[in-house]
């Protein structure tokens, strides 16, 4: 959790939260940076680029005169099939606009640069972040160029398997061939609005030969591709069964598992020498300094015999300064938590002995680290491998505009609890059915997430929701039928319980989902290996695609910034 600081709750949940999904998104950032395999792209990404293109370049032609060279010149062979500078180029555009709407969106969500990438800056003058000596990926222009001959041997690789799999299988059904059209046609009304025929505009911005019919080609080998994905991962997850889940997860249970404690740390006085004081001086004070902190955490923790004492004890020898806010409850709380997570919150020796095979709830302990800080840790339930529950909830925002994120007055939550209150003893005077909840749910919830689904949210993890959400929801008293009422920074939450079997374990989820994706990576990269989807490159005319391909980008930024 967040250190508790002058700033509203509110703000140190949104900080904890962005710091959350920030980590979660650099590891899918990075993996998704060193490969395009299996990176589904989808077809309205296409269709946004397109757009964006004919509000940018509706009056530029840059490829016009060496279109036709661009089209009949091959880059590389894939097997049999020729990748054309005209191929190359739409790739490279393709991958150039995913990364950058990647890079914004992560920046917008997350108040980061995941991705080390910057919009407003060419790709050949950004350092790749992950470049090293060994590497010929040096820039941003270096992976894209990879990206876009890996997208290409990959789409044609795939594609014809998808078709030696099954022809009839893998041709356009009727709802792709719908979705595709609107795309088209959306593309169209918008060169439309800027005087141009689509192919007069697709000619007049990205030269001949990218046409309708050629957009059509590839938006359709687009769909086959990701459906056979689709097809292949599900058939590598029913591969994943139970009886092979179960080895994974016990020989890393430490992964999986997660553990409730209470953890409050505290910091001796950092000292500085006084007049003619020697440094070994100085390291005495300071290792005296460490002690007396140690002893005091020493004697708090002595005070604590459970849960509720553990949080009076904080509580009260907790010193504030001059207006700030302090929650005891908040600050120590960390439920379901992996061993990873509280190593980070602690250190690694009380990571490690909350998660010992010797651990009982109950227990406390001291932990100091090299710099003296201590951390006063609580075990309130001992490692378990966390379930999934299904439950609905009906929310009452403190603001009358849920999406508002200022902190709520004293005025406003004693509102939205009133309101919250007289919610449940409305369906407490009913029939107290979960159809009844439902109903509740569809008139009177704020989520616009789940108030059409009854306030349903099913398969919820731990490590998903809100934090007093959660705690509510993997109680290890809470049973189905279960009802009370939560209060998170986005209101007050009606609480209805509606499944939580005890063997419905998220780990089976989660190590089905990484080892299928394991394994079709795996195959992607065997397919590629075979002599028939062998590549070739062309490699003076690559160079010259990848220079067009990116005077083009270029082109973009600057006129983008005018």
């Amino acid at each position: 959790m967040a250190k508790h600081d002058e700033r509203s709750k509110a703000e140190i949940y949104r900080a904890e939260r962005k710091a959350r999904l920030a980590k979660a998104a650099k590891s899918r950032a990075k993996r998704a940076s060193a490969t395009q395999k299996i990176q589904k792209i989808v077809q309205t990404v296409i269709a946004a680029v397109l757009v964006i293109a004919i509000t940018f370049f509706a009056v530029w032609n840059f490829f016009g005169a060496n279109a036709l060279v661009e089209k009949a010149s091959t880059v590389m062979t894939v097997g049999s099939s020729k990748v054309s500078a005209r191929d190359f180029r739409y790739y490279y555009i393709l991958m150039y606009n995913y990364t950058a709407n990647q890079a914004l969106q992560y920046q917008k969500q997350y108040g980061q640069n995941i991705l080390g990438f910057e919009t407003g800056i060419a790709p050949d003058e950004q350092k790749y972040p992950q470049a090293s000596e060994d590497s010929p990926i040096k820039t941003w222009a270096d992976y894209l160029s990879k990206a876009a001959l890996d997208r290409a041997q990959q789409n044609e690789a795939l594609y014809k398997e998808a078709i030696k799999t099954d022809k009839a299988k893998y041709s356009l059904t009727d709802e792709e061939k719908e979705d595709l059209n609107k795309q088209i046609e959306e593309l169209r009304k918008s060169a439309a609005k800027q005087s141009f025929a689509l192919n007069a505009y697709l000619k007049k911005t990205y030269g001949v030969g990218i046409t309708e019919k050629f957009l059509r080609t590839q938006l359709e080998k687009e769909a086959i591709v990701e459906r056979f994905n689709k097809d292949k991962l599900q058939e590598f997850k029913d591969a994943w069964t139970l009886d092979k889940i179960k080895p994974v997860y016990e020989e890393a249970r430490d992964d999986y598992d997660v553990a409730s404690v209470r953890v409050y740390t505290l910091k001796p006085e950092k000292l500085e020498a006084k007049d003619g004081e020697t440094k070994e001086q100085l390291e005495q004070r300071q290792k005296d300094e460490n002690a007396a902190t140690k002893a005091k955490a020493e004697g708090i923790l002595a005070t604590v015999s459970d849960d509720a004492s553990f949080v009076n004890a904080v509580k009260e020898n907790k010193v504030l300064k001059e207006g700030e806010k302090f929650d005891a409850d908040e600050a120590t709380m960390q439920f379901n938590k992996s061993k990873a997570a509280i190593t980070s919150k602690a250190n690694k020796d009380a990571g490690e002995w909350v998660f010992a095979k010797d651990r009982a709830a109950g227990d406390k302990k001291v932990f100091q680290d090299e710099d003296g800080d201590c951390y006063l840790v609580f075990v309130k339930t001992t490692k378990a491998p966390p379930i999934k529950v299904d439950v609905r909830h009906i929310l009452l925002s403190f603001k009358e505009d849920a999406k508002e994120s200022s902190e709520p007055t004293a005025e406003e939550k004693a509102n939205a609890k009133a309101k919250a209150e007289k919610v449940l003893e409305k369906w407490q005077a009913g029939d107290k059915t979960e159809e009844s909840f439902a109903a509740l749910a569809k008139t009177d919830s704020t989520d616009p997430g789940s108030k059409d689904e009854g306030g349903l949210y099913k398969d919820v993890k731990v490590g998903s929701m809100v934090a007093p959400f959660e705690n509510w929801c993997f109680d290890p008293t809470r049973k189905p039928g279960d009802t009370g009422i939560v209060e998170t920074t986005y209101g007050y939450h009606v609480m209805y319980m509606v499944k939580n079997d005890a063997d419905n374990y998220q780990y089976i989820d989660d190590i089905r989902e990484n080892k299928s994706n394991e394994d079709i990576e795996k195959y992607v990269e065997e397919l590629l290996k075979k002599d028939e989807y062998a590549v070739v490159k062309k490699d003076s005319n690559l160079a010259r695609a990848e220079k067009n391909s990116l005077k083009l980008i270029k082109k973009m930024i600057k006129l983008s910034q005018r």
